[in-house]
């Protein structure tokens, strides 16, 4: 199977798309196309363009040493390792002692890495200063939003009636008046109660005044005359009772 063929059936063998590889790996989606198209001529310099694809085959499980030597080969052929160029003989001169192939290796590696960590950390940053300028475009609810008024509810003033129950304790005739306006007539027996209630006066006219017993506006009054008595009475909201 070929290098870049295997990358990309082994790919979409485990269901991931170019965008979902980048998103996983943080490496460029063009970089993981020119390694499955063997467009190597789009890659980054050496150094960097082996260590995506070795990060690549390990992250699709595959043998990365094996991918990175034949990646060598075909990409770059008997060149050189571009960290294994001579020392200058100016610097050998100098007394300055040049690292190893193998120090040089890792110094590589550890640049490599560096520059993933600052790429990644770009990312991030704009990331967060793209979402913060989101959160500060939206407008915040104003202060009646919030909290809905409160509006203070208009005091209630008691309205004043006149309320007279009636209660017989013998038989007496009634004749009641509300307001200017006759209500009842009629004798009422011992043990009957009658109420009226008058937004102004109730006047009470008893044939045995002193046969029933006035409750005006919840307070009692006992018996309204004398046994026998004929008698006529005005409750009104602002007296108590007259004659």
């Amino acid at each position: 199977m070929d290098f870049g063929n295997k990358l990309k059936e082994e790919r979409e063998r485990q269901g991931y798309s170019l965008e979902a590889v980048e998103e996983e790996t943080k490496i460029r989606k063009a970089y993981i196309k020119a390694l499955e198209d063997e467009e190597f001529s789009l890659l980054p310099p050496r150094v960097y363009a082996t260590g995506f694809l070795k990060l690549y085959a390990g992250f699709l499980k595959l043998d990365a040493e094996e991918m990175v030597n034949e990646f060598k080969l075909l990409a770059y052929g008997a060149q050189e390792e571009e960290e294994s160029f001579q020392v200058p003989e100016a610097t050998k001169e100098s007394g300055f002692n040049w690292p190893s192939n193998l120090n040089l290796k890792r110094i590589l590696t550890a640049g490599m890495f560096l520059v993933l960590v600052i790429w990644m950390g770009n990312n991030l940053a704009n990331y967060f200063a793209s979402r913060g300028a989101n959160e500060q475009t939206q407008p915040r609810p104003s202060v009646s939003q919030q909290q809905p008024e409160k509006r203070a509810k208009p005091p209630q003033v008691a309205v004043k009636t006149a309320e007279v129950v009636i209660e017989a304790t013998q038989k007496c005739w009634l004749r009641i008046v509300v307001d200017d306006q006759q209500q009842y007539e009629g004798m009422l027996l011992p043990g009957q109660t009658k109420s009226f209630i008058g937004k102004k006066t109730v006047l009470v006219n008893a044939g045995n005044a002193g046969g029933i017993n006035i409750t005006f506006n919840n307070k009692n009054l006992g018996p309204m005359g004398t046994p026998g008595e004929v008698l006529e009475k005005v409750f009104s909201v602002d007296k108590p009772g007259t004659e």
